[in-house]
């Protein structure tokens, strides 16, 4: 009685790791481009042509599964693409990442993403890493801003895809 009961449970142990675990990435809030940095006071001149942000966003990557959140290492790459609602092909996007935040596993790093990447409309790898985390900090900066780009409200979607890696 005392090996069906071990039976049992090694096998329980085995199906709760034998199942495929979904990684997540949300983000929360966003760039902010200080109106400042659009003015020109003086006839002649051009914009500032790299505009930062002043507000950062953040990245939260997670599993599906409780016990990979906190005690597990499973590694993952974050790739990035610019979805265009309007934009002027001579402006480009750059991010990177400022910060970690804080991991919740107990065991993870991030390899990557300490330097501009240029986001365009074909996916690029951004970050490397594992285990859970929330918080990660990312700037934005926009580039070759100029006045002879037409002025208009350019829109654009950063989409964030999240890979086992």
């Amino acid at each position: 009685m005392r090996q069906l009961i071990y039976l049992y449970i090694v096998f329980f142990l085995i199906s709760i790791n034998g199942f495929a675990q979904p990684l997540t990435v949300t983000t929360s809030g966003g760039p902010s481009f200080p109106y400042s940095s659009f003015e020109i006071s003086e006839a002649g001149t051009d914009f500032s042509r790299d505009i930062t942000s002043n507000t950062s966003g953040y990245l939260n990557i997670s599993s599906g599964n409780f016990w990979d959140n906190y005690f597990s290492y499973f590694r993952w790459k974050i790739n990035v693409l610019r979805n265009d609602v309007l934009w002027n092909q001579e402006l480009s996007i750059q991010i990177k990442k400022s910060s970690n935040g804080q991991k919740r596993s107990i065991w993870g790093n991030i390899n990557s993403g300490s330097n501009w990447v240029t986001v365009n409309n074909t996916p690029s790898q951004f970050i490397k890493g594992s285990g859970s985390w929330t918080g990660i900090t990312v700037d934005f900066k926009v580039k070759n801003i100029s006045v002879l780009v037409p002025a208009d409200d350019y829109q654009t979607t950063l989409v964030f895809t999240i890979y086992d890696d």
